[in-house]
């Protein structure tokens, strides 16, 4: 078939009739009858006004099409770390007609739960795919030994299984957060960061290291702590940071809520922002904050396009196409509110 030949893709444009006519030698009223069939069997997805395009019917050697994708995420998980709307457009966008179900997965029973969701009969284990987002290790391995097409959204631990995945820079969302506040002439500096640990955790915390090394300023100049995401006591640790003698002038953030958690402490102990503290924050998901009044390092593409890219990810892996990169890095760039 063409389009095998041609090594086309699902959702990729395709030939018109008078173009798929020339090719065949045959008359355009016959390629309109042919890909009219074509099109009733999903094979070609025809578009007024727009085109043709490769549609979901393709299946042949070359692999299998994913038709429902499980989105899986911790329980307690931080909404900032992912917007469920564009990440269900932007899969669809690419795997037509897939069903896209988002699984809040229990803390402390995750292989149980994962097993029993992926196990199902209501659909082939084939035409099942897997967006993973802060997975244990355990559930890891569970969908590397599966075989069910996994994008994790997020960064692995060394010796994980090499499944694909996508996350944002990282290494340099904490270097230049920190390298903002070196250049505002800031030398006590704070971190607060989760207490529950994570893989891209470590390359932050190698970024916020470059730029006090590039600076000649001693690692204690940024003091660094590990808080839970519990508002209350968020703030009681923001507030003890701020009533040292040695108070830090700029304090970092993992994400818009925390920041504004910060600022309300400060005021309530009579520290203005930015005049008095300076607050800078690590944007997860491109949440449309460009008016913040916080400089925050975000992706420099959007969160759409991200689940586009996830999306893609996915269907290459369901056909068994080689990926242009197994280990995906989001550019990041920082955003400064304009200063009146």
């Amino acid at each position: 078939m063409d389009i095998r030949h041609k090594a086309l893709r699902i959702g990729e444009p395709y030939l018109t009739a008078v173009q798929v006519g020339d090719m065949m030698n045959i008359s355009t009223t016959m390629a309109q009858r042919a890909m009219n069939i074509l099109a009733e069997k999903d094979i070609l997805v025809r578009r007024r006004n727009a085109g043709t395009f490769v549609g979901m019917g393709l299946e042949g050697v070359d692999g299998v099409l994913v038709r429902t994708v499980h989105v899986l995420l911790p329980e307690d998980r931080d909404s900032t770390l992912v917007r469920t709307e564009p990440l269900l457009e932007g899969i669809r966008s690419v795997i037509h007609g897939a069903g896209v179900n988002f699984n809040f997965i229990p803390s402390g029973e995750e292989i149980r739960y994962v097993r029993e969701l992926l196990d199902t009969k209501d659909a082939p284990r084939k035409t099942l795919g897997v967006v993973a987002i802060r997975g244990t290790r355990e559930v890891y391995h569970y969908l590397a030994r599966s075989g069910i097409p996994t994008v994790v959204f997020g960064t692995l631990w060394p010796g994980e299984p090499p499944l694909a995945s996508i996350n944002t820079d990282e290494h340099e969302t904490g270097r230049l957060l920190t390298h903002y506040l070196i250049e505002r002439s800031h030398r006590r500096m704070a971190l607060l960061t989760g207490a529950t640990g994570w893989p891209g955790d470590n390359e932050f915390f190698d970024g916020v290291s470059e730029a006090l090394t590039k600076a000649n300023l001693p690692h204690n100049a940024m003091i660094t702590r590990m808080v839970p995401h519990d508002p209350a006591v968020f703030s009681a640790a923001t507030r003890h940071l701020l009533e040292l003698a040695d108070r830090p002038t700029g304090i970092i953030v993992r994400g818009r809520k925390f920041a504004d958690l910060v600022s309300d402490t400060a005021k309530q102990l009579g520290i203005s922002s930015p005049d008095n503290l300076e607050i800078v924050f690590q944007d997860h998901a491109t949440q449309e904050v460009e008016e913040s009044p916080y400089p925050h390092v975000q992706p420099q593409i959007s969160f759409a396009d991200i689940a586009v890219q996830i999306g893609r990810m996915l269907n290459a892996i369901s056909l068994h196409q080689s990926l242009e990169a197994q280990k995906v890095v989001v550019p990041v760039r920082l955003c400064s509110p304009a200063r009146k």
